[in-house]
């Protein structure tokens, strides 16, 4: 059997966020239980190619301009025009899959799933509907662009045959798309083994946010709660290092950030880099204290993850997706969103009995271990791909009738 992912993000080359991270290593992992994995990512200016890597064959295509396209709305445009080439080239390039999974992200399967060709499952990882009003992409046109978006991508989960997602975005989507409950596979998302060493704190206390600065990863909530941190234990240092934001002006930008530490007055105490890569978080990891993740919204939270399978203490906010991950004082310990005395009283604590942040740390990474265990992901994904053939076969699609 073959299978195809469909995927614009896939590391090094395009490896832009979770997405990429998901489909490197459940590939990687299908393909060490035999299966034949192939990887389709179309970008734009991407050079053809085909390579094997880690017994995965990866396609990397261009995704051709169109003179004109920047006076279409953007967003929907992008949800139009990419799924046509996702489509042209599957066949073009005679993938002859027997079965696609694609991210609802982007509308990748639109095509395919208007045709119902092909066995088709959508991964639900974070939708237009979700990451909009964070980030503000879609307002064009009166915000036309954005539902147009919203219903490229919804249309193409509805018209599939099978969708798997974590378990908290099943609970927020499946009764607004009116999907069958039989085609909902609950699968959260795999982790290799960390590749930090688990080494011995430093001796200066290092807070440490990884992540894009945007409105929705809430940097904000962090900064702000420094100068209470500094006023109990004035050691203390933060670091916030990943992308910038799609607006420098967002709340939680770099240029942001920098401005509101100096406000602030605690830009001695607070270190903000533009940087990001496997390597970056490896590095940021090692020399942590804590790590922080005051998300607004998130399908899973792969820093986290990767936090806790460090081996460092993780503090997270309360959203559904971390339920699953952290148990407040077990594995972790959970602040209130947007309140940045309640993260300060929580570091404050965890910096000043490290023996408590010690414990944390080791729970959490045992429990981490179990959760994302790659091989057991995989083999939930089979099952699910196999799952989606028999649905395809029957004429069975995810959505409800109307």
């Amino acid at each position: 059997m073959r299978h195809l992912f469909v995927s614009q993000e896939f590391p090094p080359e395009t490896g832009w966020g979770g997405i990429g991270t998901y489909v490197d290593i459940i590939s990687e992992a299908m393909a060490a239980k035999d299966a034949d994995v192939h990887v389709l990512s179309v970008v734009p200016g991407q050079e053809s190619s085909r390579k094997s890597v880690d017994g995965v064959t990866v396609h990397r295509q261009n995704l051709p301009t169109v003179r004109g396209a920047g006076r279409l709305p953007p967003e929907a445009w992008r949800r139009f025009w990419l799924p046509l080439n996702v489509a042209r080239l599957i066949k073009r390039l005679d993938l002859r899959p027997d079965v696609v999974e694609c991210p609802e992200w982007s509308a990748e399967g639109w095509v395919m799933a208007l045709r119902g060709s092909v066995p088709l499952v959508i991964r639900m990882h974070s939708g237009a509907r979700q990451l909009f009003p964070y980030s503000g992409q879609g307002r064009g046109w009166r915000g036309l662009d954005g539902r147009l978006s919203t219903a490229l991508e919804e249309s193409s989960v509805r018209r599939a045959n099978v969708i798997t997602a974590t378990e908290s975005v099943l609970a927020e989507l499946a009764a607004p798309l009116r999907l069958e409950r039989e085609a909902l596979h609950s699968i959260t998302y795999p982790m290799r083994p960390s590749s930090v060493p688990v080494t011995p704190i430093g001796e200066v206390p290092r807070i440490t946010f990884l992540g894009r600065f945007e409105p929705r990863k809430g940097p904000d909530v962090v900064l702000r709660a420094v100068p209470r941190v500094l006023s109990a234990v004035p050691e203390a240092r933060f670091s916030f290092v990943g992308r910038d934001a799609r607006a420098f002006t967002a709340l939680g930008s770099a240029s942001w950030l920098r401005s509101e530490a100096e406000r602030l007055g605690v830009s001695h105490a607070v270190e903000i880099r533009e940087a990001f890569g496997r390597k970056v978080v490896e590095a940021e990891l090692q020399r942590s204290t804590i790590c922080v993740v005051p998300s607004r919204w998130e399908s899973f939270g792969y820093t986290a993850a990767e936090a806790m399978a460090a081996e460092r203490p993780v503090v997270v906010s309360p959203i559904p997706a971390f339920r699953e991950m952290v148990t407040d004082g077990v594995t972790g310990r959970v602040a209130a969103l947007n309140d940045p005395d309640a993260w300060s009283d929580v570091l404050i604590e965890l910096l000043r009995h490290p023996a408590l942040a010690r414990d944390l740390a080791r729970a959490g990474a045992s429990h981490v271990a179990r959760l994302t265990d790659p091989s057991r992901i995989a083999d939930l994904t089979l099952q699910a791909h196999e799952h989606a053939i028999e649905r395809w076969c029957s004429g069975r699609r995810a959505g409800r009738p109307s």
